[in-house]
């Protein structure tokens, strides 16, 4: 089957090794949907942190923008992990949404 790359890209606020050794544990990784090898990572521009390129190969012809978006929103959640330890949530967050 021909396959496509997406690639995505984030700055996280951490150094390059803090980022390597993150990515390396396969529990957070997988609650995520991702797999340590699909990452390129790199020095940030002007010394603010570490950029993190997420490669995923999708088949040709797939819906690549749904793709794209979906591999964007894990990389936003792995920034979040990387930077606080935590993701965002709504859970147990008062709000006067009924």
């Amino acid at each position: 089957m021909d396959t496509s790359t997406i690639r995505r890209t984030i700055t996280v606020t951490v150094p390059v090794e803090q980022v390597r050794q993150s990515i390396q544990a396969p529990a957070l990784l997988k609650n995520l949907g991702l797999e340590s090898d699909a990452f390129e990572l790199r020095q940030a521009p002007a010394d603010r942190g570490t950029e993190v390129v997420l490669l995923q190969e999708v088949p040709t012809g797939a819906k690549r923008s749904a793709l794209a978006e979906a591999a964007g929103k894990r990389l936003r959640l792995l920034k979040s992990l990387i930077e606080t330890g935590e993701t965002p949530t709504l859970a147990h967050n008062p709000s006067g949404r009924h």
